[in-house]
This record gives structure tokens, sequence and C-alpha cells, in this order.
């Protein structure tokens, strides 16, 4: 798969180590982060992710912050991505399987690199819906056509 990855400065050290984790599963990482050195606020890296993850045709994205919610607001903000903030494993599985997320947001001031790396493990490794009951099925797949009819509303 082709991974979107930026970070804010603060989360930089966990960056690295999760695109190192990312790229040893055998995936493309496509990296948005500016020199570690130089000043990037979180939203204009946010931004600049998210509209090269929309232009490159990205499968998935990784975004960190401090906390994950700075970039997760910016990221939300284009047509198109679904960013989710997660802080365990579990989060990350569902966000995948019953909100088909497709930017996974972490925070560099929670999560340590064992855990952010097996976030990112579940997140990379679950499908949207997978293996879910036909009635659980139909509810969130309605529930995932209700929000892109609001996207058309309010994205004119």
């Amino acid at each position: 798969m082709k991974i979107a990855m930026c970070c804010a400065n603060v989360a930089y050290g966990l960056k690295e180590s999760v695109r190192k984790h990312v790229e040893s599963l055998g995936h493309e990482v496509v990296d948005f982060c500016a020199d570690p050195n130089a000043p990037m606020p979180y939203a204009e890296v946010a931004a600049r992710a998210s509209e090269g993850f929309l232009a490159q045709k990205c499968d998935l994205g990784i975004f960190l912050c401090g906390t994950g919610m700075g970039v997760s607001l910016v990221a939300n903000l284009h047509r198109g991505i679904t960013a989710a903030v997660c802080e365990s494993k579990f989060a990350a599985r569902r966000a995948r399987f019953t909100n088909n997320a497709n930017v996974l947001c972490l925070g560099s001031f929670i999560l340590g690199e064992t855990l952010a790396n097996e976030m990112v493990d579940e997140f990379l490794n679950t499908q949207w819906l997978e293996n879910a009951p036909e009635a659980t099925r139909e509810t969130l797949y309605g529930q995932y056509h209700f929000i892109q009819g609001l996207e058309d509303r309010l994205y004119k």
C-alpha cells in the first residue's frame, strides 16, 4: 500500500519509528514532513499532507502531532479524508472497521513507539466491515453514505 505520513515537529521521533515500521512491512511511504530542524506547525504540515494524500492517491495515511487532534482537525477539512484520532489498538481497528477511516492520527505526547506501531498494524490490517454480520454491514454502510451525503451538502 501507499501510505502518506506527516508530523508536527513535536512528533518527529515517533513518526520516524512508525515510518521505519511501515516500510519494514513492505509498504511505500510518502513522507510530507519538512526538515525536523525547521519549525512546521501541525496545521501547515497536515494541510500539505492532506493535499498530497489526495493528489498522489495514497491508500491510507498516518499523521502525527502532540495529541493527534490538531492534525485530525485539518485533515478532516479535506473532502475524501476521514481522519481518526486513536489512543488504543482497539480504537485504531474500529476506526477502519466501523468508520472506514483512511487516516490514522496519533499523539506523541500520549503514545510510545511500541503501542504506536501496534496501532498502525491494526489500522493497516483491518478492512472496512471485515467479516461483519449482514445487519451490521447494512447499518454501517448506511451511516457511511449518510456522511457522504453530508459532505455533498456541506462542500458544494
